[in-house]
């Protein structure tokens, strides 16, 4: 054998050697264990949703606690911790008692009081 075909064959060796420990990676690599990692922690939208259901739900029960407030006229969005509450009241200061009754509740961050007061004869 020459000096040139040692090497070439070394040399293919090498390569051969090099590619296929490159594909035998394990599969708790570093990368893979990162993407694994961030998909636990991340929420899916259904859950998304039903968080804001429950927390809508919360503020609900706590609007109904507020005196003479028809939290039937009232609607209530969570999206994460902002609440937005709209509706029509008869009164100011039952637009005051949903506002603070609303941010009281475990869960909210902020709360965007959009209650006015019913025009009589509506």
């Amino acid at each position: 054998m020459t000096v040139q075909k040692v090497w070439a064959v070394i040399g293919a060796a090498i390569f051969l050697g090099t590619t296929l420990t490159a594909h035998a990676q394990p599969a708790s690599s570093s990368a893979g264990a990162a993407t694994t990692a961030s998909s636990n922690t991340a929420m899916t939208k259904k859950q998304i949703h039903k968080q804001n259901r429950a927390l809508e739900r919360s503020v609900r029960n706590a609007l109904r606690k507020v005196k003479g407030l028809d939290v039937a006229t009232i609607t209530v969005i969570a999206k994460g911790p902002a609440v937005t509450i709209t509706g029509e009241v008869r009164e100011q200061t039952q637009i005051d008692g949903a506002g603070a009754a609303a941010s009281k509740v475990a869960g909210v961050g902020s709360v965007d009081n959009r209650l006015t007061i019913a025009t009589p004869g509506h």
